[in-house]
């Protein structure tokens, strides 16, 4: 079991204070309405499709949603927000987190540290479209250079009662290109 924990004094040069509001996973009458929504009709939002048979990377604007999509991962670098859905049995489910104002009304107060993980394959040459061993390529809509994309987030700690913190949250911020080293 992974410990996702840390003490303060571990994350004190990587903590920012700020404040979230989240959405508890919830039903979702309509998926696309839920996403726009919640990334605030967000002009850079972006969905990570996943369907039965491909992963798709596109603009909120140029999402569509059929009967083989299963997962949508949406967010919004300059919305500061992600939200996801997912197909169950009976219609979607839900959940957001949105950074806002310490004056939000439901904001929690929490600790923010920035973070990047390769987790997108690598490109296929002379193509915008990226490939993992498990499943088909897709496309991102990233700057090119590199023959990998990285994915930056953001997670949000809150101090315990022992004074330790848990992440109790997390988000997509946007796609950049690997950093060679």
């Amino acid at each position: 079991m992974t410990d996702t924990r840390m003490s303060k004094r571990d994350l004190d040069r990587q903590l920012q204070p700020t404040s979230i509001v989240t959405k508890s996973p919830a039903a979702v009458a309509d998926a696309l309405a839920f996403l726009t929504a919640e990334l605030g009709g967000a002009h850079d939002a972006v969905v990570v499709a996943e369907e039965t048979d491909r992963v798709l990377t596109v603009s909120l604007g140029e999402l569509s949603i059929g009967e083989k999509t299963l997962h949508l991962h949406a967010f919004s670098k300059s919305a500061r927000a992600q939200a996801r859905v997912a197909r169950t049995a009976a219609g979607w489910v839900g959940d957001a987190v949105r950074e806002c104002d310490i004056g939000t009304a439901g904001a929690r107060h929490v600790l923010a540290q920035d973070g990047r993980v390769m987790c997108l394959g690598e490109r296929i040459p002379n193509t915008r479209a990226f490939a993992e061993a498990r499943i088909k390529p897709y496309e991102i809509p990233a700057a090119t250079g590199g023959d990998q994309i990285d994915v930056t987030y953001r997670n949000y700690h809150e101090e315990t009662a022992s004074g330790r913190l848990a992440c109790i949250a997390h988000r997509a911020v946007e796609f950049v290109a690997r950093e060679v080293k």
